[in-house]
């Protein structure tokens, strides 16, 4: 697929998960879906690098409902997870509106509800149309969880500010390039994202009615340079600020990384879940292990104290049968004899016998 293909595919996502939103805070279905895109789409769609009909949205959104778009978007709908595919500033009003309305319905009695229902489809794309643009705000960062490994953060925020810092560069060269020539930035890495982001700001007359993307795109640059430690959220909640900021200045090349990189930390957070997971089931069972293992030290222990206590008997009970023994051999003074030479002979050990002649009398 050539990146214009993507580019649209991805506006068509996100304009889908803009309207993707019932009343009744469920999907709104495969049917009603492309009429609600429809009266929300001018008839020419024009992107950076390519420009569409509302037909061929149609046409491509019908195509990527049926090859399991329509099951996913039903899936994020229920999860309250369609922000993420949400890129565009005119969307988010759209879904900000379609949320509004959800509220709205949940604060009616049941009878109000009721007759609500017919005209339901209706209600919701006039009041897309019809309320004021809100100024957008990303979402407030998740309570302070365990921060990740710093290896793997430094593998997402400095190329992320890398892409961001070319997105703005490549803005600012075919908008503003007056801008380049005066502060002689001849190639992305010339200048910091902090400072692309601030000349951005500050032409006249303002591009953007809504800076909040690009100004977030500040933190991106701080935590990256100042190696800020981060939880898991805040640094998928900093990849999908860089996505809006770069849907904002229609650089669907950068736009288009990102959403792949968003992809892989994604991927990264499964991975790491599972594999804690795991390691709280290994940790569990060596445990178990161990304990089992003090338990046996213990018995062992134990088992030879007792047999050094049966060896100490037993030399003690060879040592008195050894004294009983010399003493019943007990050499003999008067137990002397000479040799055949004459000579006095070495002493002899003889038992004591006495002989009872059975003549004998009484």
């Amino acid at each position: 697929m050539s990146t214009n293909n993507k580019a649209f595919d991805t506006y068509i996502r996100s304009v889908a998960a803009s309207h993707a939103l019932g009343t009744n805070g469920l999907f709104v279905g495969r049917k009603s879906l492309p009429k609600l895109c429809s009266a929300f789409l001018p008839d020419l769609i024009k992107l950076s690098e390519s420009q569409h009909t509302k037909q061929e949205f149609l046409e491509r959104l019908g195509e990527l409902l049926k090859s399991g778009f329509a099951a996913e978007l039903d899936k994020r709908t229920s999860g309250d997870t369609l922000l993420p595919l949400i890129l565009w500033n005119t969307h988010l009003e759209a879904f900000s509106a379609a949320k509004k309305a959800v509220k709205a319905k949940k604060g009616k009695s049941p009878a109000e509800n009721e007759g609500s229902e017919a005209g339901e489809t209706t209600t919701t794309a006039a009041a897309q149309e019809s309320i004021p643009s809100p100024s957008f705000t990303p979402p407030p960062p998740s309570p302070p969880a365990t921060t990740i490994p710093f290896a793997l953060q430094h593998a997402v925020l400095p190329p992320l500010q890398c892409l961001l810092e070319e997105a703005c560069y490549s803005y600012i060269a075919k908008k503003f390039p007056h801008i380049l020539l005066q502060k002689s930035w001849t190639l992305p890495q010339a200048a910091e994202l902090n400072a692309y982001t601030r000349e951005i700001l500050a032409a006249q007359p303002c591009p953007f009615s809504d800076p909040t993307p690009l100004k977030n795109l500040n933190e991106i640059r701080h935590a990256a340079v100042h190696r800020i430690p981060l939880s898991e959220d805040k640094l998928y909640e900093l990849v999908e600020v860089g996505g809006r900021a770069a849907s904002m200045l229609g650089e669907w090349s950068a736009l288009i990384k990102i959403q792949t990189l968003k992809t892989k930390v994604q991927k990264w957070s499964k991975e790491m879940t599972s594999a804690e997971t795991e390691r709280t089931k290994v940790r569990r069972k060596l445990e178990l292990l161990k304990d089992r293992k003090r338990k046996i030290e213990a018995e062992i222990t134990t088992l030879e104290t007792l047999v050094e206590k049966t060896e100490k008997v037993d030399r003690k009970t060879m040592r008195r049968f050894k004294a009983e023994v010399e003493d019943h051999f007990a050499w003999s003074d008067e137990d002397k004899s000479d040799n055949e030479d004459g000579k006095p002979g070495r002493l002899v050990s003889r038992p004591r016998i006495f002989i009872v002649h059975p003549h004998s009398a009484n």
